[in-house]
């Protein structure tokens, strides 16, 4: 059983490694909301890109992964699912725009299939969400948001491939997505 209480990352990485095989939504959100960190804390995996951005290991094994995602202003994921993984994300500073789709009959009477918007939020500093693998999704950082956007997200198990779509395909496409390792300490 988890104490009550704030938690630093290290220690919600351990709190997470001490739960059972599989692991369940529920449970991971619980203890991923008790997270406490700052981005100075964290300042050693914020990697800052003009072009895309980045994704920055903070923990990796077999069960799970830590990443620090770093998001300029106007930088946004394509649309993507989490495969088989369970995914919460938490906004440690600025506010993320996320939005959800659905893959679903076109409704033209051709037999076709569309990609439509389900529904978007804003998340200000502070909030958390969690996704399951089959979810489909797009985060970042919306052009003129006049900040920048820093995410911890936790994938479990570790994404290692993930299905993405372009804006109103419904055909989805395999992607391997890149993540940088940490400054040294």
């Amino acid at each position: 059983m988890i104490a009550s209480g704030s938690l630093t990352l290290a220690e919600v990485r351990d709190a997470l490694l001490a739960l059972p095989h599989p692991f369940r939504r529920e449970d991971v959100h619980r203890i991923v909301a008790r997270l406490d960190a700052t981005p100075l804390e964290l300042a050693r995996y914020q990697h800052w890109s003009d072009e895309k951005y980045t994704r920055t290991r903070f923990y990796e094994g077999e069960r799970f992964e830590i990443l620090v995602l770093c998001w300029q202003e106007g930088q946004m994921s394509p649309i993507h699912d989490h495969a088989n993984s369970i995914c919460s994300m938490l906004v440690l500073e600025g506010e993320a725009a996320t939005t959800m789709y659905e893959v679903r009959a076109a409704g033209d009477g051709s037999g076709g299939k569309a990609l439509v918007k389900e529904g978007a939020a804003r998340l200000a500093a502070g909030n958390l969400t969690t996704v399951y693998g089959g979810d489909i999704h797009k985060v970042g950082n919306p052009e003129g948001s006049g900040h920048r956007l820093i995410t911890i997200h936790f994938y479990l198990p570790p994404i290692t491939e993930m299905l993405v779509w372009d804006e109103g395909d419904p055909t989805p496409r395999t992607c391997r997505a890149v993540t940088l390792d940490p400054e040294p300490a």
